[in-house]
């Protein structure tokens, strides 16, 4: 699989690499990182402890975890990432995280978002993506209520904060068939279309 992705209008999506988790560390421990994945955000306490954890997950074939970094088009500069996790090749589904440390609520998120649901249907055969977002994070619940992506239910005490508390966890749900007429779907066709599909390398 080539590394590039996707190259976009506003955003392009590459494989993470090596090179690229002193910036993922960077976001990591930044407290905002809980708009991606709350459990991260003190899951690793060294850089070093980061890069052991990516050496474990590229043992695995087929891989349980992809990163992707997103970057800006027009300078390369990386923005933000999108995390595959949870990858159940059998059943066909995984989970789907998107932070954005710049350009959060502009087309570079809407596209960024776009190509990574439309990637991981067509691109890696999912039949269905997941999202789990803390019951508190409206920023993250409002394009999927909003749009009419199934809540599937409430994962009750799933996450222990840095405060100690615990916390609930809303989970929703896309199916591949339900994603080309998806209100959700429609919207990002206007605001964030994506570019024909090329051959990247």
């Amino acid at each position: 699989m080539s590394r590039l992705l996707y190259r976009g209008h506003h955003i392009d999506l590459r494989l993470q690499g090596p090179d690229d988790l002193p910036t993922l560390f960077e976001w990591a421990v930044d407290p905002a990182f809980a708009f991606f994945q709350p459990q991260q955000s003190w899951a690793y306490p060294t850089l070093e402890a980061m890069a052991t954890r990516q050496q474990w997950l590229a043992h695995f074939e087929p891989p349980i975890e992809i990163g992707i970094v997103i970057e800006h088009a027009p300078s390369h500069i990386p923005i933000g990432a999108v995390l595959l996790s949870a990858l159940d090749h059998h059943n066909g589904k995984g989970e789907l995280s998107l932070y954005l440390a710049r350009g959060r609520g502009t087309r570079c998120t809407w596209e960024a978002l776009h190509a990574a649901i439309d990637g991981s249907f067509t691109l890696l055969g999912l039949d269905k993506l997941i999202f789990q977002v803390l019951a508190d994070n409206a920023a993250a619940h409002g394009p999927l209520t909003r749009f009419s992506v199934c809540r599937e239910g409430v994962l009750r005490g799933e996450i222990r904060g840095e405060d100690g508390q615990r916390h609930d966890v809303w989970r929703y749900g896309l199916l591949k068939t339900e994603w080309p007429t998806c209100p959700l779907a429609d919207w990002l066709r206007r605001v964030a279309p994506l570019r024909e599909k090329e051959n990247p390398a």
